[in-house]
């Protein structure tokens, strides 16, 4: 997306080839470096905000109010090529095929360390919120 944007001259650098890079016009891209530096400097609140909306809605098709993803056909052709890969090296799930290499070595060992670490933070949380009370 580009946006059109007077009086940035300062700033930014023109990236047009016009004879008078005073004038614009000006075009914004959501490249990090740019787009950091557009809102940092942009006095215009409304160029921001469409600025915003721009980089914050990138992957987006807007379809009413609700929002449908682009990404999200790869996302579950990633997962099933995952689960085809696992199940043809023997595992059940590609949780199981990652876990092979690693400390944990297996998905019951992550499970029981994260109701582990639950426990204690539910423990903890009800001693603060018991603390509190009599405050």
């Amino acid at each position: 997306m580009s946006l059109q944007v007077v009086g940035l001259r300062s700033r930014l650098k023109n990236r047009g080839s016009s004879s008078q890079p005073s004038k614009g016009p000006w075009s914004v891209t959501l490249h990090p470096y740019i787009y950091r530096k557009f809102m940092e400097f942009c006095p215009d609140r409304r160029l921001r905000w469409n600025c915003y909306q721009a980089h914050e809605s990138r992957g987006r098709k807007a379809s009413g109010e609700a929002h449908y993803y682009y990404v999200g056909s790869q996302v579950k052709e990633l997962r099933q090529h995952r689960q085809d890969v696992a199940s043809t090296l023997g595992y059940a799930s590609f949780a199981d095929l990652s876990m092979d290499t690693k400390m944990a070595s297996n998905t019951e060992n992550v499970h029981t360390m994260i109701a582990s670490l639950l426990a204690r933070g539910k423990s903890s949380i009800c001693a603060i919120v018991i603390a509190t009370m009599y405050l």
